[in-house]
């Protein structure tokens, strides 16, 4: 046993320039539009707003409420410094910073578990394309996640070495008190070390293994229950009114229906982790049959059991990062809540693939490899790009150039003019559903919060008939939003 541990936690492959500089610049190719135009969305017009309004105190209290308070300060902080819109790249750069070194410590992970540097190259460019990463990079509000997530990683990768528990669990708790579905992004790298196992045709590791993942178990659940208690500490003291969120399931109704949930959204969300797209079900199923059959096809060329049992539960973890959505009675699908869900998937499905592929592909020309890899690279940076675009820079394009010819001819009231057709719900996931962030009164309320010259004491309103906009009161047009073009079909 002490051959074995001695193995699976040998001394790691240091960090050449080389690849750190590849990981750099797969963040910034991957993340080029931010450098273009910089598009304020959805929060970040109230907690800017509230930040002119109290100095950010009621936005603190509501995240307080929710049980992360360090987030709050992060907001009530980084939004009193972002004056006009242009500023909202700096938070985008702080987050672009937080990819970087969470692609570094994700690469080191990957390569002492015996995975190459052009695979583990691989893993960190498509993560940097899932839909949850472009979230955290594209919107303001949510940039510190990149961080949470890096924090988390990085506390996986100290575990099985460390002789002190403390910075792994100061970590995570720090995580907990800032946004929990990112702290808990590292428990779905223990399928990176299932991966090892299964790869692994000498000695059996079990041994090892089972106490690794026992001791991150352990060192997670600390952490996150330490930094838990501070949260509820703080909410106490602050005298908040704890948020519907924050409620766990109490009977059985919710339970069954969390299983739905569990079964319905995570897990398939988990085999097609770059899908935006809600879709019906017969595209569903051309999406999700690949990858079943896949996983059919891997467990029965293994002759060894427990390998056969490693492969079935090689999404499990991937699932069990995504604790906080699954133990709250609330069922909310965002993929800004599945960092660990989506790239556990995206890597499992990825080796897979590699396995058949070596499998049945021996003799193949490392060249063909090569062609067939960069056109699947470049297949997946056009979709998240054009995915990017749809959301955010479009529809932000408009309410920028609408808002930059009406400032001049401000009245006391205006009158937003949205058609239904403009705010009309696309087939897909989360946020992506939203043809513009406009259809939120937190937006709307707070339209002008980025013009610092415009008036606090001007009033909007939102009216879906131009018939019914207020005489002397100017109407700012955005029945533009309705004429954008938008993919009937996404993967």
């Amino acid at each position: 046993m002490k051959e074995i541990a001695k193995n699976q936690f040998s001394k790691p492959i240091p960090l050449s320039p080389k690849p750190s500089s590849i990981v750099l610049l797969i963040t910034i190719l991957t993340n080029f539009d931010l450098f273009f135009r910089q598009i304020a969305w959805s929060d970040d017009f109230a907690i800017r707003a509230d930040s002119l309004k109290s100095g950010g105190n009621e936005t603190f209290l509501q995240i307080t409420a929710n049980l992360r308070p360090l987030y709050a300060l992060y907001l009530k902080f980084a939004f009193a410094r972002v004056v006009k819109e242009e500023h909202i790249f700096f938070l985008q750069l702080f987050s672009l910073v937080g990819m970087v070194l969470l692609g570094l410590v994700l690469f080191q992970i990957l390569r002492d578990r015996g995975f190459s540097q052009r695979f583990s190259l691989f893993v960190i460019f498509v993560t940097n394309c899932l839909p949850t990463f472009q979230q955290y990079t594209h919107f303001a509000t949510i940039s510190i996640f990149t961080w949470v997530c890096f924090g988390s990683a990085l506390a996986y990768h100290l575990v099985p070495p460390a002789r002190y528990t403390f910075w792994p669990c100061f970590l995570l708790a720090a995580g907990t008190l800032i946004y929990p579905p990112a702290a808990l992004f590292g428990l779905a790298l223990i399928s990176i070390d299932l991966a090892q196992e299964i790869s692994h045709r000498g000695q059996n590791l079990s041994g090892a293994l089972k106490a690794k993942i026992q001791r991150i178990f352990l060192v997670y659940g600390s952490g996150t229950l330490t930094g838990i208690l501070i949260a509820y500490t703080v909410g106490y003291f602050f005298d908040v009114q704890f948020a519907e969120r924050t409620k766990l399931i109490t009977n059985f109704n919710l339970l069954f229906e969390k299983i739905q949930f569990v079964v319905s959204y995570l897990f398939i969300t988990s085999i097609r982790p770059l899908a935006i797209g809600a879709g019906d079900n017969r595209i569903i199923a051309l999406q999700v049959l690949p990858i079943m059959l896949l996983i059919f096809l891997t467990v029965m060329s293994y002759q060894e059991v427990h390998k056969k049992i490693l492969i079935l539960a090689l999404f499990i973890f991937p699932l069990i990062s995504s604790a906080s959505n699954i133990v709250i009675a609330e069922n909310q699908f965002e993929f800004r809540t599945l960092p660990g869900l989506t790239f556990g998937g995206f890597f499992v499905c990825l080796f897979l693939m590699k396995l058949q592929i070596q499998r049945f592909f021996k003799k193949i020309s490392s060249k063909i490899v090569y062609s067939i890899l960069t056109l699947i690279l470049t297949f997946v940076l056009v979709n998240s790009q054009w995915n990017s675009y749809e959301l955010w820079t479009s529809p932000g394009i408009v309410r920028q150039e609408a808002i930059a010819i009406s400032i001049p001819r401000l009245s006391k009231n205006v009158c937003l003019y949205i058609p239904s057709d403009s705010i009309k719900p696309l087939p897909r996931l989360g946020i992506y559903s939203m043809r513009s962030d406009l259809q939120s009164s937190w937006v709307t309320d707070n339209i002008f919060a980025f013009s610092p010259n415009v008036s606090r004491s001007t009033k909007t309103y939102v009216e879906n008939e131009i018939g019914d906009c207020k005489a002397n009161d100017l109407i700012i047009d955005f029945s533009q939003l309705g004429k954008l073009p938008f993919r009937k079909h996404v993967w």
